[in-house]
């Protein structure tokens, strides 16, 4: 029977890899992803159906929902290249506005 108390979760598992039809060099990064049950859980960790202890404070390479797994994805399709736009950004206005913006997510 299984228990619904414990939420979903994906871990991500580099050995876990898959190509695009066109063969491409480097894996697709989604597929390293791997939907987990948890059974059960200590007072600090969340036990997987394959033994693993997923801490609950401050998780790395955990996600608990779709959402969190496609906000994931997009911070690391994207984070280089929007890094490399505001590195060569010269505007005045424009770096203000993003550290602006920066700021306030930090509070």
């Amino acid at each position: 029977m299984e228990n619904n108390e414990y939420p979903k979760c994906w871990v991500f598992d580099s050995n876990r890899r898959k190509y695009d039809d066109n063969n491409r060099s480097s894996p697709i990064w989604r597929y390293h992803w791997r939907e987990t049950k948890i059974v059960g859980e200590t007072s600090k960790s969340w036990i997987t159906e394959y033994k693993e202890k997923i801490p609950k404070k401050n998780p790395k390479g955990v996600v608990f929902s779709e959402q969190e797994l496609d906000d994931a994805e997009y911070v690391h399709n994207n984070s280089y290249k929007i890094s490399q736009r505001v590195f060569y950004a010269n505007d005045y206005k424009t770096l203000k506005n993003i550290e602006e913006i920066l700021n306030k997510e930090q509070k």
